[in-house]
């Protein structure tokens, strides 16, 4: 249905399509990769996330679940230079 109503849209003469899901849903942000939709995060979307990350984080080392961790980490550093990047140049995109 989804893909149904996406390709009338582009027979319709519309460039993008825009949706939003809550970035900490993993699924939901899967799903819409799949769709060839691309994130498009604001500082605040992602400060969202990266108190996600940091919780997530936190959660595994108490339970010394190590099992990817280390991807965590890495997206949570690849965040944090994202938003600094962001802050620094004072714009959205």
């Amino acid at each position: 249905m989804l893909h149904h109503g996406i390709h009338h849209l582009i027979e319709a003469g519309y460039s993008q399509l825009f949706s939003r899901y809550h970035i900490c849903n993993h699924h939901s942000r899967q799903f819409y990769h799949k769709l060839g939709f691309q994130d498009r995060p604001t500082p605040y979307t992602l400060s969202i996330r990266l108190s996600y990350l940091k919780n997530e984080i936190w959660r595994k080392e108490k339970l010394k679940m190590m099992e990817g961790l280390d991807e965590l980490l890495q997206e949570y550093e690849q965040i944090e230079a994202r938003v600094e990047a962001l802050n620094q140049a004072d714009t959205f995109y």
